[in-house]
């Protein structure tokens, strides 16, 4: 008791931390379930994914492959032209290529167990599941049909705030519409992700692309890995001038705050209207934190990081129910199925002060080379997430 009130719980920066990385230790063992199952002969059963997640997994996966397949083999073509032989190389080794086989080059490459590039497919896949869930959330919320949808009216005010936010909208849009292929299911491509995870991307496939031009046993294996190698360099180089991963949301989120636009309410607005990346870029610009943590924070099981992170950017107690509550249809058909989830998240979020809020938010704001550093100094916990 205090002055004949009951006294509130205290959480310290010390649990979060602790707790997050206990998440993150924990999301690491369902990454390698994951890497186990699509890694897996088709047909066989795995408790890492359901058929359809994987199946949706590899879909993205197989969209990717031909993409950076066909960058490298786009640059090759410059050297093939001057060296007949090379060509021929080329040729016989992408000879009867099926659909398939640059995924089947993917997974030759090892880098289906790339931790990152699980996390980042299975985050968009998460991503667009929450997007189609907001959307048939909204159709049950009762509307004025005059009014029309959540992203109609926020979009509304958006287009009336000056050329800037119309310009960075725009971008955004434009970006949009690439994110799902014709069957409407969601896509990945290079541009998506960290630059790091594209130069493994390429140089990988371009690994197991020289062991298929090796069969031509014409050609001298250095002429091959000469070609390869300046063939994916000037890739990546062309890969480096397209915008980076998300930097639509970004530009938009960046003239929103110039505008004095960014405030709670759009924050909650941009996740009513169903666009989940930008609600995730204007949660990081609030935060001073990078896209990919407060992705994490945001689909990671618990809601804990995520009630951290509202508490520490200013968010009142009615913002942050309403993320929590509509971020849970990423992971829940209804949320009823959320209820306890969403009664320990607001009671982080009430326990945790404002001193003990700023504490974790400098935390997660410090490099991640020195938390991944942190991380593994830990035997414990042993292993890093740094974002």
């Amino acid at each position: 008791m205090t002055n004949g009130h009951l006294a509130v719980p205290t959480a310290t920066a010390r649990d979060l931390v602790q707790r997050g990385r206990a998440h993150a230790e924990a999301m690491r063992r369902h990454r390698a379930r994951i890497a186990e199952a699509l890694n897996a002969p088709s047909g066989e059963v795995s408790d890492g994914l359901s058929d359809r997640d994987r199946s949706q997994m590899i879909s993205m996966l197989r969209r990717l492959a031909d993409e950076v397949q066909g960058a490298i083999v786009r640059h090759l073509d410059r050297t093939q032209a001057e060296r007949p032989s090379l060509a021929r190389a080329v040729g016989r080794g992408l000879a009867g290529d099926e659909p398939g086989d640059p995924y089947g080059r993917l997974l030759d490459s090892g880098m289906l167990r790339d931790f990152e590039l699980i996390e980042q497919v299975e985050q968009r896949r998460i991503e667009d599941r929450l997007e189609r869930a907001l959307k048939r959330h909204e159709l049950g919320e009762p509307r004025d049909a005059a009014a029309g949808s959540h992203a109609d009216a926020l979009f509304a005010i958006l287009q009336a705030a000056g050329p800037a936010v119309v310009e960075g909208l725009n971008a955004y849009l434009v970006r949009r519409a690439r994110r799902v292929d014709t069957y409407d299911n969601p896509t990945i491509d290079a541009a998506d992700l960290d630059p790091a995870l594209v130069r493994r991307l390429y140089w990988g496939l371009a690994a197991t692309l020289r062991r298929a031009m090796l069969a031509d046993r014409s050609v001298d294996e250095t002429d091959i890995d000469n070609a390869l190698e300046a063939a994916v360099v000037e890739a990546l180089a062309a890969q480096a001038e397209r915008a980076g991963p998300d930097a639509g949301c970004r530009r938009f989120i960046e003239a929103t705050a110039a505008a004095g636009l960014l405030s709670p309410d759009l924050v909650v607005g941009l996740l009513r209207a169903g666009e989940v990346p930008l609600f995730v870029a204007a949660l990081a610009r609030l935060g001073g934190l990078r896209v990919g943590l407060v992705r994490r924070l945001v689909f990671e099981p618990g809601g804990e990081g995520l009630a951290a992170l509202a508490r520490s950017v200013g968010l009142s107690l009615g913002h942050f129910s309403v993320i929590a509550r509509l971020t849970r249809l990423a992971r829940y058909a209804t949320l009823n199925g959320a209820r306890e989830e969403l009664a320990a998240a607001e009671r982080v979020f009430a326990q945790l002060g404002t001193g003990e809020a700023a504490r974790v938010l400098a935390y997660w704001r410090r490099n991640p080379g020195y938390l991944e550093a942190l991380w593994r100094s830990e035997p414990r916990l042993g292993q890093p997430c740094s974002a």
